[in-house]
């Protein structure tokens, strides 16, 4: 279902969100809780995602948000996220504290 998405829209846990962004599908965050406002703020700033909340601008926001633009940053940043190996990534950072 994620590849015929245009967007995800969820409370910006970390599973569904991470999943999104992995198949290059932008992420849409409406919050229940602080950490997953934190995370919705990091990926709109990224532009690969947008925040929402109960704000009076969050129409105005939907209003002019160019998706195109969102889905090229989310597909970047797939593709980037295929590009690493996190446990290569953390076993040698571990492995350089010791």
């Amino acid at each position: 279902m994620l590849p015929n998405a245009w967007a995800v829209i969820s409370q910006g846990g970390a599973g569904s969100t991470y999943q999104a962004l992995a198949k290059g599908i932008p992420a849409i965050v409406y919050p229940t809780h602080r950490n997953q406002a934190a995370l919705g703020q990091i990926l709109d700033r990224m532009g690969v995602g947008l925040l929402l909340d109960d704000s009076a601008d969050t129409a105005a926001r939907l209003a002019r948000l160019d998706f195109a633009t969102l889905r090229l940053g989310a597909a970047r940043l797939s593709h980037e996220m295929r590009q690493q190996n996190g446990p290569e990534t953390a076993a040698a950072e571990i492995l350089a504290c010791i």
